[in-house]
């Protein structure tokens, strides 16, 4: 048994592909011109920070900022787990599931293989 039929890699593979090139186009984007995208403006915006903090000596502040940083990234990241277990329960209960894979089905088919 092959591990992907050829309908299913008629969309793994150009969903690949299309990610490696958009990953490729943001990355020489922002090595040429930093402050036309987000991540630019966020680098720029983090190095005038740091310098500016370095400058005044308000280690607290810096020691503060990052400790605020890392835990509103945990409180965030607990959330969004918490919000897709919580979607996967609801979607996937009993007698449900046949409901939910059909509502997703984009082929059509009733069958239960697919």
């Amino acid at each position: 048994m092959s591990i992907l039929t050829w309908k299913e890699s008629l969309f793994v593979v150009p969903s690949i592909a299309i990610l490696i090139l958009y990953h490729l186009y943001l990355y020489v984007r922002v090595r040429k011109y930093p402050l036309t995208t987000s991540i630019g403006i966020t680098n720029h915006a983090r190095e005038k920070w740091v310098k500016g903090i370095r400058e005044k000596g308000n280690e607290i502040l810096a020691v503060q900022t990052f400790r605020n940083q890392l835990m509103a990234a945990s409180f965030l990241a607990s959330t969004a787990i918490i919000m897709s277990l919580g979607a996967f329960s609801a979607a996937f209960r009993s007698g449900m599931f046949e409901e939910v894979s059909h509502a997703l089905n984009l082929f059509g088919t009733r069958t239960e293989a697919l």
